[in-house]
Order: C-alpha cells, then sequence, then structure tokens
C-alpha cells in the first residue's frame, strides 16, 4: 500500500512498502545469480546489475507495484515489467541516469544495512538551469516508483554489507483502454 506520496516540481514519486515478502531469500536468489550480470564492464552502470528467474515473492512485489499505482492514479495501470537485481557493494555508486520515457521505473529495496547509500532524484524546472535534487532513504520492505524519464543515481555505499534492490521498467496504460469503462474514466 503506498504510503507517501514525495511531490517533486509537477512530478510525483510514490513510495510504498509490503511486509509479506521474503526478502532474506530473494537477495538470496539475486546474489546466486550474480554472474549473470547485464554488463562485465566494470565503469559501466549496469555492472552492478543481474537477470535473475522469476519468483512467487517478485511477482507479488509487481502485482503489488502495480496495483497500488492504479489504486492511487485512479486512471492508469502498469503492465509487462522488466525487471533486474542491483548489488551494491562496499565503495560502488549507481551514476545519474535515467529510464528513458517508456513508463514508470521503480525499485524494490530487499536488503538495506543500516546507513546505506539513499536514491537521489534530480529535475530541471522550465528555464532554470540548476539541477534540484531530493533524496530518499530506503528501507527494505520499501519500494518507489517513478517516472522512467527521471534521473537517479546512488551514491557511494559506504558500509560493508551489500545494498541489494530490485529495480523495474513497466509499461503504462489507461484502466478504460483494458477494461470497460468505469465511471471514473467517463
Amino acid at each position: 500500500m503506498i504510503n507517501k506520496n514525495h511531490l517533486l516540481y509537477t512530478l510525483s514519486v510514490l513510495e510504498g512498502n509490503l511486509n509479506s515478502i521474503d526478502n532474506k531469500k530473494i537477495s538470496n536468489d539475486i546474489i546466486n545469480n550474480k554472474d549473470k550480470r547485464r554488463s562485465t564492464t566494470v565503469t559501466e552502470s549496469s555492472y552492478e546489475d543481474n537477470n535473475f528467474p522469476l519468483s512467487t515473492d517478485l511477482k507479488i512485489i509487481m502485482d503489488t507495484m502495480s496495483n497500488d499505482f492504479e489504486k492511487f492514479t485512479g486512471t492508469h495501470t502498469l503492465y509487462e515489467a522488466e525487471y533486474w537485481g542491483h548489488i551494491q557493494e562496499k565503495n560502488m555508486s549507481t551514476n545519474y541516469h535515467n529510464h528513458g520515457s517508456k513508463g514508470i521505473s521503480g525499485v524494490y529495496y530487499c536488503q538495506i544495512p543500516e546507513n546505506s547509500a539513499k536514491i537521489v532524484f534530480m529535475w530541471k524546472e522550465d528555464q532554470d538551469n540548476i539541477p534540484h535534487r531530493y533524496s530518499i532513504t530506503p528501507q527494505e520492505g520499501t519500494y518507489i516508483l517513478f517516472p522512467s524519464y527521471l534521473y537517479h543515481c546512488v551514491p557511494i555505499n559506504e558500509v560493508e554489507t551489500a545494498r541489494i534492490s530490485i529495480s523495474f521498467n513497466f509499461n503504462i496504460r489507461l484502466v478504460c483502454a483494458s477494461r470497460p469503462l468505469p465511471t471514473r474514466c467517463g
């Protein structure tokens, strides 16, 4: 269930949590597939990313994110998620990047040691050329949804234990396009 709406300029970054997920098991799934890296080049941000199999818990995470997004917007739903594990070991960071203009991106936090790095969002407003930043402190069992075009980074992880998360890219569509016309869309 979404419990915070972080309003940045004229866009929302949504934060929610799931209590029923076995975070240790899903973290182990990601760690056990660490050799399936999306890049073998250490300097690329996708070096920290790896593919891992779909599990019951992962399906619950994606379904919850989609259902909560639809409840929040009342007009749109998320579908066909692309996902990957993200292992950020000590002294690793992720440079500013975005996920294109495809739809909605997200992150779910599986293993977040105390004092782990925050996620930092950056955007520019109209004629203002000064970048604005907003950070969110991750917590185990929480997720964040944001527009795919929104730039974000993760500063250096200074703690000994790995920070493990799952990243998502969702397609988005009007609820009206997938169902009979509800009253709110009429």
